[in-house]
Parts: C-alpha cells; structure tokens; sequence
C-alpha cells in the first residue's frame, strides 16, 4: 500500500581541480513506519536504516545490514497513555508493551533479498480508543532514542441497516440507480474510504463453475465537518468496472463464452487521520515538471509515520433480483445470466 524502505544514494561531484568527499561521518537515521488500527488483533512497525555511503547504491540496497538494524539492539515499545485533564498537557503512563521481531515475506527487487524484519504486538487487546498511544525505539547500541505518538480512531458507527434480506440496488425498471452506504464521523478520522471486493461465478455445461474476484476502491471522501458521511454507488459506474474487470479477464484467457453471475459483494470502509493522509498525498507519484517532493514526518530524531487508521467491514452482501436482471440485459455480450 505503500513503499517503506528507504535509500539514500550516493551523490559525487567533480570538478577540474578540487574532488569533494560529500560522505560525512555515519550518522544514524531511523525510518518508522506504523499504522495502528484497533479493528485488527496484531499492530506493526517497520525499522530500517536510511543510509549513505561509498558503494554504489544498488549495491548496498541489496545487503540487509544496510537496511536493517539488529533486532537485539532495539528496544520497541508501545505505551498507553491519558492526559491528566482534558486541558492538560501532561499524560499519565497507564501500560506498555514490548514489540517482538517477526519475519515477513517480501517480493524480489533490487533491495536486499532477505525477509523482511517487522515488529508485532503481542498482546491483541492493547488498544482502546479513547487513549493515545507513544511509540518509543531505542537503540541499546548507540543510545538513539527515537518517538512518535498518535491517536487512534473510534470505530465506524454504520447507519445503514443490512438486513438479512437487504439487496444492493443498482437496476430497476430499465434504469440504473444508485446506492448509498451511510455512517457516522468517528473521532480522530479525517478521511475515509470505501472498497468493494465483487465476486462472479463462471458457469460452463460438463465444467466445475470457477470464482472470480476484484476490487473497486472508490475515491477518498475528506471529512467536511459534517457528522453523517455517505458514499454514494452509482449503478451506471458498477455495471463499468464490472464490465472491465471481467474483459481484462478474458484477455488474459478467461472463456468469454462462460455464463456468470455475481455472488456477492463485501464492503469495506476505511477511516485515516489528517497524518495519514498527508503521507499519502505527499508521497504520490510526481507527475509535474518539478521533481521536487515535499517532506513530511511525524517521527522525533528520525524519518516516516506514526499514526492509526480503522477498517470496518460488511460481508457477503447481495444484488438485487432487478440489478441480476439488469446485468442480463446491459452486459448480455458477457452472458450474464438473471
């Protein structure tokens, strides 16, 4: 979801007369990456080196002592904390817990091809909304203290009712319609999102039917102020994206002459703090002549993101008997079937 490793390449300059060693004493500098996110049991910090050195850059990309610190020179603590009043700046240390080192799969790139290293909770009930949370790292090496702390988001109150007989609608009377999902502003958030993971069923006479799957993330919705949120699903832009993920599956082999029909659909909605969105934004691709990236930090004595996020999920939801039978007739060269 995002890029957490950094790498800082060597830059040499020349000149007719003078050579300049730019590479100044090794200073430590340590990259935090981590989302808390109460919706989920585990939380996860990523560690690593940002560095310069003599090698060529790719070179030292690939070694792990380059990227990675020792797991037992860190010391990764996350503390629960309260003010004292509501006013107050001081905080009260309620709890604290040690992070312990995991491994973690990554793909191959140019960047060392060892596991990655990650730091995990233990305890999956550490979390409450209504505290804040201190991230403290020390290197027990060089005495490097590294910090950051963040609020977290309270969980996404729906106001939608699912029944059990409720359908998503986006067909009827041979037109499209639309669908909103509503919910209430949860503390500490200030952007959300919504996500749809869409799944079809392949049908062939004399064939076993397969399950297909796809995502579709609607924009980021910004919190204006207003209390009540609500993403609104058009059904001309649903029957789209179904109608191109399903021909980007047929050109990359699927049959177009099976029969299908969706299954259903889950919905996840996701809520970030104003932090989290910065970091975002700052670190999209850059597409304008400048190449210049703003930076942005919320880690003392180091570099990265500290911050919290909430996911809030609704599973196995199904179409409408009108939007089965308005796929059958928009989308009858991809057989659908009512």
């Amino acid at each position: 979801m995002q890029k957490i490793l950094f790498l800082l390449s060597a830059i040499l300059l020349f000149s007719c007369e003078t050579e300049f060693e730019i590479n100044a004493d090794w200073k430590e500098l340590m990259v935090v990456h981590g989302i808390l996110d109460q919706s989920k049991g585990e939380q996860f910090v990523r560690i690593n080196k940002a560095f310069l050195g003599e090698q060529d850059a790719l070179i030292m990309a690939s070694i792990s002592d380059s990227s990675n610190f020792n797991p037992s020179d860190l010391l990764v603590r996350l503390i629960k904390m309260r003010k004292m009043t509501s006013s107050s700046i001081n905080y009260e240390l309620l709890d604290s817990i040690d992070l312990v080192d995991t491994i973690m799969p990554k793909n191959y790139g140019e960047f060392y091809t060892d596991d990655n290293i990650i730091y995990k909770t233990s305890d999956t009930n550490f979390l409450r909304a209504d505290k804040e949370y201190l991230l403290k790292i020390i290197n027990t090496s060089s005495s490097n203290i590294v910090t950051s702390r963040t609020k977290l988001i309270d969980n996404i109150n729906v106001t939608t009712s699912f029944p059990s007989f409720y359908r998503l609608g986006f067909y009827n009377g041979g037109e499209f319609t639309s669908t909103s999902i509503n919910w209430s502003h949860a503390s500490n958030a200030q952007i959300y999102q919504l996500q749809m993971l869409v799944r079809y069923r392949n049908d062939s006479a004399g064939a076993i039917a397969n399950i297909q799957e796809f995502e579709w993330i609607l924009p980021i919705l910004p919190f204006n102020g207003n209390q009540e949120i609500s993403q609104v699903i058009g059904g001309q832009q649903f029957f789209s994206k179904l109608e191109l993920e399903i021909n980007k599956n047929i050109n990359n082999g699927e049959n177009p002459d099976y029969e299908r029909k969706v299954i259903g659909v889950d919905i996840q909605i996701s809520a970030a703090t104003q932090d989290l969105y910065t970091y975002m934004q700052i670190n999209e691709p850059i597409s304008g002549i400048s190449q210049q990236r703003p930076t942005f930090t919320n880690i003392d004595n180091g570099i990265g993101i500290f911050t919290s996020r909430y996911n809030h999920y609704i599973d196995n939801l199904q179409l409408s008997e009108a939007t089965h039978q308005g796929l059958s007739v928009e989308l009858s060269d991809l057989n659908f079937i009512p």
